[in-house]
């Protein structure tokens, strides 16, 4: 008989304990759940791929830094994308109008006015660097042109080098183009160009290391320059008279300037 209240206890203390198990069991106690994994968008997939397929490369042997710098520029702006995907689609993210980002090409400013004349595109991914094709001249009509200025289009790609920086009055800065204009650059149609030759006595020439624009501004600062030949390597020659010479030197890559 003396065992049935040690049975009781026993019972007791079961109880006791189930009762416990269940409040943890129904989560009665002060334990935060775990919050969810994030999901990732599409964009964020894609850049997640590109820094893998960077990793990959960087830890290639046979892989040459063109390769390594190409995969890391299609890095940095497949995350660029995926992070400004993320900031659209949180509303608690407040995001700036659009606007013309800042150069980092000294010698070129930023300009509403669209572009005419001569172009070549070329294969820059970046305002950056299509700058630097324009600077250094660097494009499939070297041959033809020296560029002066260039618009830029972020999506879809597009570096469009021109012969020129004058001005066209047409207002493009509520579209997807940027235009860069050579700091300085003649704007005006202040010279007739022809493939014509000039003769007479020649004022001054440089071999090298002048551009398109400060060929102008050369001739123009002097009285006696009635015209200019110009050639994309960065020979300039001033003339002290603009007649008809009946030459034609365009061919062996001048360009011929005439006030």
């Amino acid at each position: 008989m003396a065992a049935v209240p040690m049975l009781a206890g026993v019972g007791l203390m079961m109880v006791c304990c189930s009762s416990s198990s269940v409040m943890m069991m129904m989560g009665g106690g002060d334990e935060t759940p775990a919050a969810a994994a994030p999901v990732k968008t599409a964009e964020q997939k894609k850049a997640d791929e590109a820094k893998a397929d960077l990793d990959a490369l960087k830890a290639d042997p046979d892989a040459t830094p063109a390769e390594v710098a190409a995969a890391q520029l299609e890095a940095d702006n497949t995350q660029a994308t995926a992070d400004a995907d993320a900031d659209a689609d949180d509303p608690g993210v407040d995001t700036p109008a659009p606007a013309a980002a800042a150069l980092e090409v000294a010698g070129y400013d930023y300009s509403k006015d669209d572009m005419d004349g001569i172009f070549a595109d070329t294969n820059a991914q970046t305002r950056n660097a299509c700058g630097t094709h324009c600077k250094n001249n660097n494009h499939g009509k070297n041959d033809v042109f020296t560029c002066e200025a260039f618009i830029f289009r972020e999506e879809p790609k597009l570096c469009r080098l021109y012969d020129n920086a004058q001005i066209t009055n047409v207002d493009i800065s509520d579209t997807a183009y940027e235009v860069y204009r050579a700091t300085g650059a003649e704007t005006g149609a202040d010279y007739t160009e022809s493939c014509d030759d000039l003769g007479g006595g020649v004022r001054v020439r440089h071999n090298s290391g002048v551009d398109l624009n400060l060929c102008k501004k050369k001739c123009r600062v002097d009285a006696s320059c009635k015209g200019f030949i110009h050639k994309p390597l960065g020979f300039c020659q001033l003339h002290d008279n603009n007649d008809p010479y009946g030459a034609d030197v365009c061919g062996a890559g001048y360009r011929v300037f005439r006030k």
